[in-house]
């Protein structure tokens, strides 16, 4: 990232427990303090620093809108000032990712994923540039899922590219 020593930023976010695990009656292993996670605070403890760390267990607790602030917004920054961007989220199925990228129910503005929110801000942005007679911009998006070695466009469905070959989009 511009004026920045380094262009990787690492996040996690703790999701609650769903409604499997309360019947199993699972208990939290993580806790949260500051950008430390510490993995079975109990017993035996290890202890992991990232860039940035969200605790969503509680309401109103490690909001979309708050991931969205911290990671979004300066890769919307850096994307319109003309530097490549990519948001990897990595994690075992079930363990939110696919809710922190894109969101829950789709008609609830709050419960954006942060790839909605960028995609809004990108195109606000561009609009807002674009103004200026002198500025066009383009851009170009890759949206991509790697499940079980399997490389799949999730924008596939929207052409006639049905053979997993990955595609970019002008938009």
């Amino acid at each position: 990232m511009p004026g920045t020593e380094e262009s990787i930023k690492v996040a996690v976010r703790a999701r609650p427990l769903n409604l499997r695990e309360k019947k199993l009656k699972c208990d939290i292993v993580v806790s949260m303090s500051g950008k430390t996670v510490t993995a079975s605070p109990d017993r035996n403890p290890k202890h992991f620093t990232y860039d940035y760390t969200f605790w969503s267990v509680g309401e109103g607790q490690g909001t979309q809108a708050e991931i969205f602030e911290d990671i979004g917004t300066p890769m919307v920054s850096n994307a319109v000032d003309g530097f490549n961007c990519t948001l990897f989220a990595y994690g075992q199925t079930g363990s939110g990712k696919s809710y922190t990228m894109m969101g829950g129910v789709p008609t609830d503005e709050g419960d954006a994923g942060v790839i909605p929110r960028m995609i809004s801000g990108l195109f606000e942005e561009k609009d807002r540039l674009e103004e200026d007679a002198l500025v066009e911009l383009q851009v170009r998006i890759s949206y991509l899922e790697i499940y079980k070695e399997q490389v799949t466009d999730l924008f596939a469905s929207l052409s006639a590219n049905k053979e997993n070959k990955v595609s970019s989009y002008e938009l």
